[in-house]
């Protein structure tokens, strides 16, 4: 498994086809003060709109559908069940 930067990670799943990660560390939250990216989709998807965002229901239990490959104090890498 890699992590790293986006431009960097899409190469190396392009050309290689190995698992990446990618950090959110182009994200700058003082773009948008006070703006959460649950709050900016609440915008979007109005439907949607106040409940419970899908990454933090993963963290809490990823299963049937995903197996934890990796996990640490900030990351949870989840792997596809395949059937």
């Amino acid at each position: 498994m890699f992590a790293g930067a986006m431009p960097t990670m899409a190469s190396v799943k392009l050309s290689a086809l190995r698992p990446i990660v990618n950090h959110p560390h182009y994200e700058d939250a003082g773009l948008r003060p006070g703006c959460s990216m649950p709050e900016i989709w609440d915008v979007e998807d109005p439907a949607n709109a106040g409940k419970t965002p899908l990454c933090n229901l993963l963290v809490k239990d990823s299963k049937p559908h995903f197996t934890t490959v990796f996990q640490n104090s900030v990351y949870k890498v989840l792997e596809v069940v395949k059937e």
